[in-house]
């Protein structure tokens, strides 16, 4: 279950809801229509692709099928409570030495954030989030893209000089109106050291 949360971004209501029927296997898609109110959270139906990562997971997992129609059937091949799921997920962390405060939507998280940093699409990772609206998805996971900035590096160009600026000084006589300039710093060493002065 940990796997294929990882590698569907499915909310744990949905992987436990999740059915055989739901699976193709051939076109590698889930279709994501179940939960515990009847349909999933935002009421919407959404396919997700069956990645490489995960496509041995659920082939062994259509092998295994039983007389439940669900994936990952409980007792009687009823639909597991989600409290002995999250319980078993915190002892798997507590016997590999990772922090037991991380919650079983941190795994929809870590997919989510894997998918960006390694270049994938946001809109597209918005769809199989299952968000309403994409503006959900770029608050929360844009930051991570790696080259989230590399097509913006030309914009606002502008050429800064090599060589230090001719400072002046801006000469004004005792009515306040302009006078003259005169020259001040060539060295820009020197240049930072008049700043309680006027220039041009």
């Amino acid at each position: 279950m940990i796997a294929v949360s990882v590698a569907t971004l499915l909310r744990i209501d949905e992987l436990l809801h999740l059915q055989h029927d739901d699976i193709d296997l051939e076109a590698r898609l889930i279709t994501v229509q179940r939960g515990r109110q009847g349909t999933t959270k935002s009421g919407k139906v959404r396919h997700v692709p069956i990645l490489d990562s995960a496509l041995d997971v659920v082939r062994r997992r259509r092998l295994k099928r039983g007389a439940s129609p669900l994936v990952f059937p409980g007792k009687g091949g009823r639909v597991r409570a989600q409290s002995p799921v999250t319980c078993a997920f915190k002892a798997a962390l507590r016997r590999a030495q990772m922090d037991e405060t991380l919650v079983w939507h941190a795994l929809r998280h870590t997919g989510a954030s894997w998918w960006v940093m390694s270049g994938g699409d946001i809109f597209r990772l918005s769809k199989l989030m299952g968000h309403a609206d994409v503006k959900i998805t770029q608050k929360t996971y844009a930051h991570l893209a790696p080259e989230a900035w590399h097509q913006d590096y030309h914009r606002l160009a502008f050429h800064v000089p090599t060589e230090p600026a001719r400072v002046v000084e801006i000469l004004r006589d005792h009515r306040g109106k302009l006078a003259g300039r005169r020259a001040l710093a060539v060295d820009a060493r020197e240049t930072a050291d008049l700043g309680a002065r006027k220039y041009a």
